[in-house]
C-alpha cells in the first residue's frame, strides 16, 4: 500500500529550496498524534536529560564529535553542536511535519538518505545502530526552553539552512479541545531561512538553546542544593556539606556574581582528555574521607552530576577499562554464567594474569564506536564506571569477582507478535567489596551503546534477601538484538510487560541466584583462611552475641560490618572517621541522668556500639539523616539500659 503523501510537508519541501537570499518562509510544527503534543511540556526528569537526547540525534546523524556549550555558571545559553551528516530540505521540513512521526527506521528515512540503504534501523555513513526512533528528542529541548534555533549544513553545498522555532505550551483544556479528526496538532511556530557559507566541505547541525527556562537555570546552578546547605547550617538539623566539587554558587539576585568559588577536581590548564579521569578519581578519593560523598547527590552539584549522568547515558568509551579488558591479575575469581534462564550453576573460568575476560569468556563485548567523543565546556566525557581503586574495607575477600553470560533464546519457532521477535544480549556481574558511588550498584541496561534509565539498584526488582550483596555488585547488559520496542516514550523506563523486558528479568534474576551461591563460598572460604592466619580470638560472652547479630544480618559474614565509635571528643571522632568507623557522639548518644554511675555508663556505651552497628549492618541507618541516627540509638539505648 502506498504511503499517503503530505501535501502541505511537499510544499513546505519546495518553498525551503526555493528561498532566496534575504528571504524567509514561516510554518507551523505539527505532531502525528494527539497524545504526543504532551511531549513539548516535558517528559524528561532533568535538564541533563534534554541534552542527552540533542546528543543522541548528533549520533544517529553519524557525528563524530559533538561539542556543547552550557554557559555555566550562568547558563544564559546552551548551544549542542556536531560535525554530523546536517539535513537537507526534505529532511528538516520531515521533522517539522511530523514530531512524534519520525521517518527514523522507516523506508522514508532511506529515500531521505537518513539511514543506511539496506538497513534503516543502522545511520547513513557509519552504520551505527540507531539510538532514537519516534522523534521526539529535538523538541526534548522544550523541558530547557521555548525558543532555539537549528542552524545546519549538508556536505557539498554552500547554504545551510537556519530556523528559528518557538514552541507552544499546552493544558488541558487545550488537547480537549482538539477536534478528533485525525489531523496533525499544532505544537509551535518556526521560521526557515538561507545563509551562504563559502565552506562546501564543512556538515553538521547544531542547536542553540536562548532563554531557557528560570527554573531550569536555578537546577543547574544547584540552588535547592545551596539553601538546604544553608539551612542546615542554621538548624544543624541535617547532615550535609559543601560537595567535594562545584562550579562555583552564584548569588541569586546577582547571576554574573560568584558568592562562593568553583571547586574543580583539575586546574584550567588540564587537558580536555585527562579531565573527566580527575573527577572519577575525585569522587573516589572524597569517598575515602567522608562517607557521606559516596553518594553522587552529596559529592557533587547539578553540573557535575549531568556530566557524569552524560556520561552513563550516551555510547562513549569507559574512563579506564572495559570489563572485558579485565585479567586474571585484576580479579579473584571469573565465572560464567549458565545460559539456562530458571536452573544451572556458574562455572568458574581460570585466567591467566595476562588473559583478559573478554578473550577467555567470548562476553561481554562493548561495541562503544571509537570514532564518537562529546565534549562539554571543555572537558571530554567518558564512561565513570571504573573497576578498580575503590576504598578498602576489612573484609576477608578484597579482589573483585566477576560474573559474565550471554542470552540468545531461539525465538523462531514463536510467533513474533507474541514474543517480540529475535531477542540477544550479554552482561556482566562485578563483585567488589566497596562501590563508589553507592549510585553505581544496581543493574544498567544498555540498548544500541545507549541507556536513559542509569542504574537500577533494586536489580528489576530482584525480591530474593541478598540486600548486602547487591550494594557491592555493578552490573551492566549489552542488548544486541531486540528490547528496543520495550522502552518507553521517555527512554528513561520500560514497558515491563513486554516479552522481551520479561525474559531480561527472568535472566538477571537468576544470574544473582548463581552469584550469591558462588560468592557466599567464596567469602566463606577467603575468611577461614583468615582467621586460620590470625589465630581465633577469645570473646566475652556479650562480644560472641554481638558478633552472631552481626552475622545473621549480613548473611554470615561478620568482617563486612562498620566498625562503630562512640565518640568521646572531636579528636578522637575524626580519628576514627579517617579509619573508616561510623562514628556517634557520647555526650548526645548516652542520656547523663539514665548512666550516672560508672558501670551503668560503661553498658550503655557498649550497648549504643552494638545497636548501631546491628542498624547498619541491615542497612536502616542509609537513609536517616545524622540527627536522626543519633536520635534513633539514643532512644534505643535509653529503652534498653532502663529497662
Amino acid at each position: 500500500m502506498a504511503e499517503k503523501v503530505d501535501e502541505e510537508e511537499v510544499e513546505l519541501v519546495e518553498s525551503i529550496k526555493a528561498l532566496k537570499s534575504g528571504k524567509e518562509v514561516s510554518t507551523t510544527l505539527h505532531t502525528d498524534e494527539r497524545v504526543l503534543a504532551r511531549v513539548t511540556d516535558g517528559i524528561y526528569r532533568q535538564p541533563g536529560s534534554a541534552i542527552r537526547e540533542l546528543i543522541a540525534n548528533s549520533y544517529d546523524a553519524d557525528a563524530t564529535i559533538v561539542s556543547v556549550s552550557t554557559d555555566a555558571p550562568r547558563f544564559d545559553s546552551i548551544r549542542v553542536s556536531d560535525d554530523g551528516s546536517g539535513m537537507s530540505a526534505e529532511v528538516l521540513a520531515n521533522l517539522i511535519r511530523h514530531i512524534g512521526g519520525s521517518a527514523k527506521r522507516t523506508s522514508r528515512a532511506q529515500d531521505m538518505e537518513m539511514s543506511d540503504p539496506d538497513n534503516p534501523t543502522l545511520s547513513r555513513y557509519k552504520r551505527r545502530r540507531l539510538i532514537g526512533k519516534i522523534g521526539i528528542g529535538l523538541f526534548s529541548v522544550s523541558q530547557l526552553t521555548r525558543q532555539f534555533t537549528i542552524v545546519t549544513k549538508r556536505a557539498g553545498t554552500r547554504e545551510r539552512l537556519v530556523a528559528d522555532v518557538t514552541l507552544h505550551r499546552f493544558n488541558e483544556e487545550i488537547l480537549k479541545d482538539k477536534p478528533k479528526d485525525g489531523k496533525p496538532f499544532e505544537t509551535g511556530k518556526v521560521t526557515i531561512w538561507k545563509e551562504k557559507t563559502p565552506d562546501e566541505k564543512g556538515h553538521g547541525t547544531t542547536i542553540a538553546l536562548t532563554q531557557l527556562i528560570p527554573r531550569v537555570v536555578q537546577l543547574l546552578q544547584s540552588r535547592d542544593e545551596w539553601r538546604a546547605l544553608a539551612e542546615a547550617d542554621q538548624t544543624a538539623r541535617q547532615r550535609r556539606k559543601e560537595p567535594a566539587f562545584h562550579i562555583g554558587q552564584v548569588a541569586d539576585k546577582e547571576p554574573t556574581k560568584l558568592v562562593r568559588q568553583p571547586k574543580l577536581p583539575w586546574s584550567d590548564d588540564t587537558p580536555e582528555g585527562l579531565r573527566y579521569a580527575m573527577l572519577v578519581e575525585g569522587v573516589v578519593h572524597a569517598a575515602e574521607k567522608e562517607d557521606l560523598f559516596s553518594q553522587l547527590d552529596f559529592a557533587l552539584d547539578s553540573y557535575f552530576r549531568m556530566l557524569w549522568t552524560l556520561g552513563i547515558a550516551l555510547p562513549l568509551p569507559y574512563v579506564k577499562l572495559r570489563p572485558s579488558q579485565l585479567t586474571g591479575a585484576d580479579l579473584h575469581k571469573v565465572y560464567k554464567l549458565s545460559e539456562k534462564i530458571r536452573e544451572g550453576q556458574a562455572d568458574e573460568v581460570k585466567l591467566k594474569p595476562e588473559e583478559t575476560v573478554g578473550e577467555k569468556l567470548g562476553v561481554p563485548v562493548d561495541s562503544t564506536p571509537e570514532d564518537f567523543s562529546v565534549v562539554v565546556d571543555g572537558t571530554k566525557i567518558f564512561r565513570p564506571v571504573m573497576y578498580s581503586g575503590f576504598p578498602k574495607t576489612k573484609r576477608a575477600l578484597q579482589r573483585p569477582v566477576i560474573f559474565a553470560g550471554r542470552y540468545h533464546p531461539n525465538m523462531k519457532k514463536a510467533d513474533a507478535n507474541q514474543s517480540g521477535g529475535e531477542l540477544a544480549f550479554s552482561g556482566y556481574f562485578f563483585w567488589t567489596p566497596r562501590v563508589v558511588p553507592r549510585d553505581h550498584t544496581g543493574i544498567l541496561v544498555r540498548i544500541n551503546g545507549a541507556s536513559g534509565t542509569g542504574f537500577d539498584s533494586t536489580f528489576l526488582k530482584y525480591q530474593v534477601a541478598e540486600n548486602r550483596r547487591l550494594r557491592q555488585i555493578i552490573a551492566e547488559v549489552f542488548i544486541e538484538e531486540g528490547l528496543d520496542s520495550a522502552l518507553n516514550i521517555d527512554r528513561e523506563s520500560f514497558n515491563t510487560a513486554h516479552p522481551h523486558y520479561q525474559l531480561l528479568v527472568s535472566w538477571v534474576h537468576n544470574a544473582l541466584r548463581q552469584a550469591a551461591n558462588k560468592l557466599k563460598a567464596v567469602e566463606k572460604d577467603e575468611r577461614d583462611k583468615k582467621r586460620d592466619r590470625e589465630g581465633k580470638k577469645a570473646k566475652a560472652d556479650w562480644d560472641v552475641l554481638v558478633d552472631t547479630q552481626i552475622e545473621i544480618a549480613l548473611d554470615g559474614d561478620e568482617e563486612a560490618a562498620r566498625d562503630v565509635v562512640i565518640a568521646e571528643d572531636e579528636a578522637q571522632a575524626t580519628q576514627a572517621e579517617a579509619e573508616g568507623a561510623l562514628v556517634l557522639p557520647k555526650a548526645e548518644v548516652i542520656n547523663k541522668t539514665d548512666a550516672a554511675k560508672p558501670e551503668k555508663e560503661a553498658k550503655a556505651v557498649k550497648m549504643a556500639e552494638a545497636v548501631t552497628k546491628l542498624l547498619d549492618a541491615y542497612g536502616l541507618l542509609e537513609s536517616l539523616s545524622r540527627d536522626d541516627q543519633i536520635a534513633l540509638v539514643a532512644g534505643i539505648v535509653r529503652l534498653a539500659v532502663n529497662a
